[in-house]
This record gives C-alpha cells, structure tokens and sequence, in this order.
C-alpha cells in the first residue's frame, strides 16, 4: 500500500515521513508533499492508496485534495490530521468519506492506528473485489454446463414449464410460453468397429464430432431460435423456438434473429416450418457423412404452441428416431401419429409404458431379478393386448427402443447382452405374429436381468464400500445422501436402495448409528460436549444432545461422568 501524506509543517511531515513505523500498518511506499498542487501531482504519478492530509495548506484546502482525490480514484482511503477544532470541518470530511478526522496534536499510536484501519478496509475492498471477479468468471466458465443441464431437464420433464422458463431465463435464454416449438433428434446409426477405430475407440468423441458439424451446419441459418442439448454418448437434441403466428411488432423485435428473420418466421406456417426442418435435417446428414464419413439418422416431431408441451415432443422426436429399426439408418424421420400429435395428450399405453420404464430401470439397478421379469411380462402382454396394427408396431419400437436406450446408458454391447437374440432388433418385420415377438422380447429381458443383477451384485459392494469409507472421511461434516450421490456421480433414489439392500438398514440410519458411535468415542476420549457434537457433524449441540440422549438413553454430560 502507498501512502501520500500532504503536511506544510516541515518538522511534522519529516516526523510523519521518518519517524513512524509504517511497516506495522502494511504501508510499502511513503511519499511527502507540503502543497495541494504538489499533492495532485503525485496523485497522478503514484496513485496512493491512503491520503494523510492537514486541511489548511498554504495554496488550498486538503479537503478539496481529498475530493479530487476520490473522483480519480474512488478507491483510496483518506484519514485528515488537523490543527482545527471545527466541527463543520469534520462534518464535510465524513460526508465525503473520509475515514477519520484526527486533532493535532495526534499521537504516533493514533495516527498509526488510523492509517492501519483504511489500509485494512482497502485490503478488504480489494479481498471483495477479487472474491466477485473469481466468482463472476465461474459463473460464466460454468454457464454452458448449467444451461445444457437445465435443457436436458426441460426437454425430459424433470422441471415444469414454468420452472423450466425460469431457470433458463435466469441463465440469460428467454422461453415463452406462448411460442411455437418443435424438437429435433439426431444419433450415429450403428457403426462398424472400423469406424470407432478412426475416433480412437472413443464412441464420445463420436457423439461431439457429430454435434460439433451440426452446430457449424446452423451457423448462419434462419430457422427461429434454436438451443442444443450434446450431452457423451446421447443423441444430441435440438430445441427450435418460433414466434406465434400472430406475433405483435413488439414480440418480434425480442427474438434474437433479427427483424427481418423474425418477420418470416413470424409469417411461416406449421406445414412450412416441418418441411424447413425437414430440409434442414437432411442437409446435416449430408454433411455429417461428408464430414465425419459417419451415418446418422434424425427424428422430428411436431409443433406445439405451448412451452408445456416440450417434453412431448422430444418423446416423439425419440420415437420416430427409434423407427429407423424398420426403415434403416441415414434417414429423416418426422413423427406420424396425428392423434397423439392433434391431442396433446400421451395415450394410456404410452402413460404404462412410462411407469413400466422407470419400475424396470430400478428393478434391474437393485438386481432384483424376478421383479424386472413380473414388469416385463406385463409390459409384453399388455402390447400384444393391443387391437389395432399399427399401434401394437407403434408400442412395439417404444419398448423395443427403450430396451436399447437402457443398454447404452449402461455402456453395455447390444450383442455381447442379448447373444443371438440380437439379430431379430434389425430384422423384426420377420417375426410374423405376436407370440413370436413377445417370446423373443421375453427371451431378450430375461438375458438382460440375468446381465444386470450379476453386474449390480459385483458392483454393488464396490459401492457401498465407497459410501462407507466416505461417511468415514466426512462425518464431522453435515453429509447427506444426495451430497454423497453427487459425490459419487450416481442418482439418490438408486444408492439409497442399494446401500438398503446391501446393509440391511436404511442410509439415514447407518449415518445416525455412526455418528452416535463417533460422539460416544470422542467423549470417551476426553472431549468436550461440544468438541464431541462436532466430531459427529453437528452443529447445535442442544439438538446434538437431545439426538445423543434418544439415541443412548442419558445425556452426553452424563456418559462422560460415568
């Protein structure tokens, strides 16, 4: 820190300059000056961080020192030292912000005390300045996982619409509800090994080039406002934002697409926005396999005016991705089923199917085998239930598809799961009747539980030993079971039924038993109540010790007696 002391008195300004131990208070640089003109001047040459000032000086007034001062540098801290008792003096320095007015004569120990507080409100301020600064660039270094994450959560219907409107909006993208919106899904088709080789057997890298050639492919392209979801080795998913129909001038100059785009987007109609994104879909592909010497195929889905309705449409954009099981690989595939499209609605079999996907998933994440297998065969029976042709196909590429989709969430190969019950996922159309399928989809599901409870099994005491050792690690901190999944990179919902199911016990339960068994330790040791509450995490020691006496039947201040 520098210090500037501006004093007429020879004999002080040598004594301030000289005589004072500085260094106690965190000043580097002194410089003296015995006039205002001189005082400007050197403000401008060192710019000080502390002022030390006497008021009257032979050519001004240091307060008009002090306000020059301050409107070139807002920072700098001014204490004043002078000779006048005057309270109009005083007042004025404080309103300007000076931080102490000092009488001469001044002892060394308050003038030093004085210039020490503003240079620890200056080292705070910098201390604030830099905290801000560090998290403003974290803030923007981490925006675009936050968006995309957020996205992901929109689009699945994990936030409703209007939490999803306010969280991207709190992340600088705006989401009306009353705009139009349309999804659009694109994935690699299944490759030869010689392909992944070219990527250095990174399939992920796969899946960023991919998104990477897509984005460049929009660059420049008026198709509305558009958002992308690119998330290893999942489809990338494209989210595209029109203006209604019948925009008014003030909500076309807020889309980001400048006047003359929104005018026309303003102005297509539905029909002619899908077969834009028709078009558009299909000059990524060329491009893509221009690129990358890749195949990919894409899946869009309707339009829909509602924010609300965004998760329906990805389903219907995954859906007609999931078609080209029938019709093969690099195509564009728009959604077809006009009723659920016209309604808005899911049908009930897709509703079960939901519920079918979710109850499955867990079964098989807790390597309950025989439970998996009671959910599939419901599933199974209740597609071959269905009357109508087209819907029991419909319903057979939702599980058919979802079943894939799970493999690859799993890193799992699709051939290596199922065996020779592989082949008939690229050729269904010769299974010619409905007990043909569902007995090889039951024949494929057994194969996957088998897989899933043999993996989960080995994998879930690796598990559970990590949660264990890091309860260990952790205790003296307020641990929870969603601070340990996210430490862990797994769902909440997933680990509690597993450590559940390998200990015998409850999560919360172990922590508490342990945590109780901490406190009991630390007492033994010697510690104090507190020192022992703290030890166990917690932070209240009257709660601590309520929690300790439910626990072990008398106080803590009475065990450690005993």
């Amino acid at each position: 820190m520098n210090l500037l002391i501006v004093e007429d008195e020879l004999r002080l300004r040598q004594s301030l300059t000289e005589m004072m131990p500085w260094e106690q208070a965190g000043i580097t640089g002194v410089t003296a000056v015995a006039t205002v003109e001189e005082g400007k001047r050197w403000m401008q040459l060192k710019r000080p961080d502390i002022l030390l000032v006497d008021i009257q000086l032979p050519d001004g007034d240091g307060l008009t020192l002090v306000k020059h001062a301050m409107e070139w540098n807002p920072e700098v801290k001014a204490v004043v030292l002078s000779g006048h008792d005057h309270f109009p003096y005083a007042q004025e320095a404080l309103s300007m912000g000076v931080r102490q007015y000092l009488l001469k004569p001044a002892g060394e120990d308050a003038i030093l005390q004085a210039v020490t507080g503003a240079v620890s409100e200056r080292h705070q301020e910098i201390q604030r300045k830099h905290d801000y600064d560090m998290l403003r660039q974290q803030w923007h270094s981490h925006l675009p996982v936050l968006r995309q994450r957020i996205l992901r959560q929109g689009v699945d219907g994990s936030l409703s619409a209007k939490a999803f409107s306010e969280r991207m909006a709190e992340l600088g993208i705006a989401l009306k509800g009353g705009d139009r919106y349309a999804v659009v899904v694109i994935d690699p088709d299944p490759y030869p090994q010689e392909r992944v080789d070219a990527f250095g057997g990174d399939r992920g890298l796969m899946h960023f080039s991919v998104g990477q050639v897509v984005e460049e492919t929009m660059t420049g392209m008026e198709y509305g406002s558009v958002l992308f979801c690119r998330e290893v080795d999942r489809p990338l998913i494209i989210l595209f934002q029109y203006p209604p129909v019948d925009a008014t001038r003030d909500q076309k100059a807020e889309i980001p697409n400048g006047t003359a785009a929104s005018d026309r987007n303003c102005e297509m109609s539905n029909g002619d926005i899908m077969i834009g994104l028709h078009a558009l879909a299909g000059k990524m592909l060329e491009y893509i396999k221009a690129s990358l010497k890749l195949t990919v195929s894409a899946g869009i889905s309707s339009i829909c005016e509602r924010l609300a309705d965004v998760p329906r449409l990805y389903k219907e954009a995954e859906f007609a991705l999931s078609q080209r099981l029938v019709h093969g690989g690099d195509i564009v595939i728009p959604y077809r089923n006009h009723v659920l499209a016209d309604s808005g609605k899911p049908s009930t079999i897709s509703m079960c199917s939901e519920r079918w996907e979710r109850e499955i998933d867990i079964a098989w994440n807790t390597a309950d085998g025989s439970l998996a297998m009671e959910l599939a065969d419901a599933w199974i029976s209740r597609v071959c239930s269905i009357p109508e042709t087209e819907m029991f196909k419909e319903q057979m590429m939702v599980l058919q598809s979802w079943i894939i989709t799970w493999l690859r969430k799993q890193g799992w190969s699709l051939a290596e799961v199922i065996g020779e019950d592989v082949r008939w996922f690229f050729h269904t159309s010769e299974l010619r009747t409905k007990q043909e399928w569902s007995g090889w989809m039951r024949s494929v599901m057994g194969r996957i539980s088998e897989e899933a409870c043999m993996v989960r099994r080995r994998g879930g005491n690796r598990l559970v030993a990590e949660v264990k050792e890091l309860i260990e690690r952790e205790l003296h901190t307020e641990l929870t079971l969603q601070d340990v999944a996210d430490r862990l990179f797994i769902n909440a919902s997933y680990l509690s039924r597993l450590f559940k199911l390998e200990m015998n016990q409850p999560f919360s339960s172990y922590l508490l038993t342990r945590r109780m068994e901490r406190a009991k330790e630390a007492l033994f040791q010697g510690d104090r109540v507190y020192q022992a509450a703290q030890a166990a995490g917690f932070r209240d020691v009257s709660y601590f010790t309520k929690v300790f006496r439910k626990y072990w039947g008398v106080t803590p201040s009475d065990w450690k007696r005993t």
